[in-house]
């Protein structure tokens, strides 16, 4: 009896991340666009998230995340590993979790669904900022054993089949990194674009009409905010693109990633950091 009383109290965070939150520091912004040129902000969507993911489903849209609102419960932790997220139908998100079983994995931060598995980078305990950890850090996925790929100063892992080959993006060192083959190796870059991922961070990868395109983030006057790559054989790439117009209400817009709208045309989403206030003391 205690134990359905106790998870009844328990509300789920994702039901809790659609409330609007005046004070939440990180903000999931929609943008729609009908031809991946000219964008319109649609709004705040969910509050106390981050980390974004997307994948197709039956059902629309997968989005994945780590959520911020609700710390696990003593029960989530002890039994369950989850990843968090919802599914966007074109209308509305409906909150979600996922369960996952990796006994090697220590954390499961950057989730993303690729092939029938979660993948996420599992860095050892102690490492804060994974991306600054001199530390190697593994990208695991929840259907195998041993790491996939492991380097230091390495997050934000976006897998992707293009042309019947598996790539993984990454960030590594403030860049972009690109991996592909099995076992995952990472890519000589075209000769002529080899400071084209230098800046550039937090990537995602995915596929719309037969061309690989590539998100990510990088530093645009002050603000980070999402910029659009892609390519026809995953090794010769465009020169980035921002996305625009962007409101200038927003801080930020981080962890961008994008798929084809079950309502039409494309969604959006990413993350608005707003920044501390004056007196914040980490």
């Amino acid at each position: 009896m205690f134990f359905h009383i106790f998870m009844s109290c328990a509300d789920h965070p994702m039901v809790l991340a659609l409330r609007p939150e005046p004070g939440a520091i990180n903000v999931m912004h929609a943008f729609h666009s009908d031809d991946m040129r000219s964008w319109t902000h649609k709004g705040a969507m969910a509050y106390g998230v981050s980390s974004l993911g997307l994948d197709k489903v039956e059902e629309g849209l997968r989005i994945t995340l780590i959520q911020e609102v609700r710390p696990p419960t003593w029960w989530e932790q002890v039994w369950t590993s989850k990843v968090y997220g919802y599914i966007y139908d074109g209308q509305s998100l409906s909150p979600k979790d996922w369960a996952v079983h990796d006994s090697q994995a220590t954390a499961m931060i950057d989730p993303q669904f690729y092939n029938g598995a979660y993948w996420y980078i599992s860095p050892p305990k102690g490492i804060v900022d994974p991306a600054r950890s001199d530390t190697p850090i593994p990208i695991r996925n929840s259907q195998t054993e041993a790491p996939l790929y492991e380097a230091p100063r390495l997050a934000d892992p976006s897998p992707v089949l293009f042309n019947q080959e598996r790539h993984v993006f990454a960030t590594q060192n403030g860049s972009v990194l690109q991996l592909s083959g099995d076992p995952l190796r990472p890519v000589d870059k075209h000769p002529g674009q080899n400071s084209l991922f230098n800046g550039t961070t937090v990537p995602f990868a995915t596929v719309i009409d037969d061309t690989l395109i590539l998100l990510a983030q990088r530093n645009v006057n002050g603000r980070r905010l999402p910029v659009i790559s892609s390519s026809a054989d995953g090794k010769q790439w465009s020169q980035w693109k921002p996305i625009q117009p962007m409101p200038k209400e927003l801080h930020a817009c981080t962890s961008p990633v994008m798929g084809e709208d079950p309502a039409g045309g494309y969604i959006l989403f990413c993350i608005n950091e707003k920044p501390p206030p004056v007196n914040f003391k980490p």
